[in-house]
């Protein structure tokens, strides 16, 4: 497996485990397409920011 993937895969996983932690119903296809819907310069780093690995 490409370690981008990997790294990828594990971001995604601790940020849906940090929002279920912080009481929020956000699902893994949530936090995916808000990222990557999300255009460049606006608050995605602070939002998801584990994900800026890709």
């Amino acid at each position: 497996m490409p370690v981008k993937l990997l790294a990828n895969r594990l971001a995604l996983n601790a940020a849906l485990a940090k929002s279920k932690l912080e009481g929020r119903l956000a699902r893994e296809a949530d936090i995916r397409d808000a990222y990557h819907l999300t255009p460049p310069g606006e608050a995605r780093a602070r939002t998801y920011g584990p994900l800026q690995i890709a």
